[in-house]
C-alpha cells in the first residue's frame, strides 16, 4: 500500500479542540482571527478540521493508485495522482469506452495508462447467463460472426419446384407449370439437338437446373461506426 505522508491533526478523543457548536458560532471563522493572541483550541480546531480532509483526500489517491503521496510541495505530482486515481476508480483495466471523436485518444488524455482499439469492425454482444443461448455467448471474448455468408442447402427455406413439361404435339403447359389436356408427348432430343435440362427462354426444358450466382449475402444490421477502447494497463 503506498504511503499517505499527509496526517490529520488533533485526532484523539481527548485533543484540545474547541467544540463544533462553539466553533460554527466564532467570529473569527467569518473574519479570520486578527492580531493579538489566539486560543490553542481554536486554532487546533482549525487545523483539524483542514488536516482531516486532506488526508482523507490524499489517502483516496494513495487507495487507487501505486505510488507513495508525498509531502514535498510538489502540486503538480500531486495533481497527477489525484487525477490517475479517478481514472483508476471509474476506467479500471478492462474497461471499454466509446467516443464519437476519431482523433480521440484515450493513452493521450489519461497519463499514466494503456489503451487498445476494441473490437475493431464487430459490434458488442452481452455476456450471457441463460443455458438456453448460444454457448458463444456465454464466454466474455469469445468472437462469432461474420460479413457475409453464402447459404448452404440446409440453410435454404424449405421450397419446391414445380416440373414443367414441354411435348411435341403442339399443346400449351398451364400456369401451375404442368402439361394440359393436349400435352400427349414428353420431349425427346437426339446426340444433336440441344440439351433440355436447363429452363429456356421458351418455356421449354427443366426448370430444376441450376439458377443464382452463389453470392454472398450481407449479414450486417444497421450501423454507425464508433471508437472503442479498452483499457489494459
Amino acid at each position: 500500500m503506498p504511503v499517505n505522508q499527509f496526517l490529520p491533526f488533533a485526532i484523539d478523543e481527548e485533543a484540545n479542540v474547541m467544540s463544533q457548536v462553539d466553533y460554527e458560532t466564532l467570529t473569527a471563522r467569518q473574519s479570520g482571527f486578527q492580531t493579538g493572541v489566539a486560543s490553542s483550541q481554536q486554532l487546533n480546531k482549525v487545523w483539524r478540521q483542514s488536516s482531516t480532509v486532506t488526508s482523507v483526500l490524499t489517502q483516496f489517491i494513495c487507495n487507487n493508485q501505486s505510488n507513495d503521496v508525498l509531502d514535498n510541495g510538489e502540486t503538480s505530482n500531486l495533481l497527477g495522482q489525484l487525477e490517475l486515481a479517478l481514472v483508476n476508480l471509474f476506467l479500471p483495466i478492462g474497461t471499454i469506452i466509446s467516443s464519437f471523436d476519431s482523433e480521440f485518444d484515450p493513452n493521450v488524455k489519461y497519463v499514466g495508462t494503456t489503451w487498445v482499439l476494441h473490437g475493431q469492425g464487430r459490434a458488442p454482444v452481452g455476456l450471457s447467463i441463460q443455458p438456453e443461448d448460444p454457448s458463444w455467448t456465454q464466454t466474455v471474448g469469445n468472437e462469432f460472426g461474420e460479413y457475409d455468408h453464402e447459404l448452404s442447402i440446409p440453410e435454404m427455406p424449405a421450397h419446391k419446384h414445380p416440373i414443367r413439361l414441354a411435348h411435341e404435339s403442339g399443346g400449351t403447359q398451364d400456369n401451375n407449370g404442368f402439361p394440359n389436356v393436349n400435352a400427349t408427348q414428353w420431349v425427346t432430343h437426339s446426340a444433336n439437338e440441344p440439351d433440355l435440362s436447363e429452363c429456356l427462354s421458351d418455356g421449354t426444358g427443366n426448370p430444376l437446373g441450376s439458377m443464382g450466382a452463389s453470392d454472398a449475402h450481407n449479414n450486417v444490421q444497421p450501423s454507425i461506426v464508433e471508437a472503442r477502447w479498452r483499457r489494459t494497463a
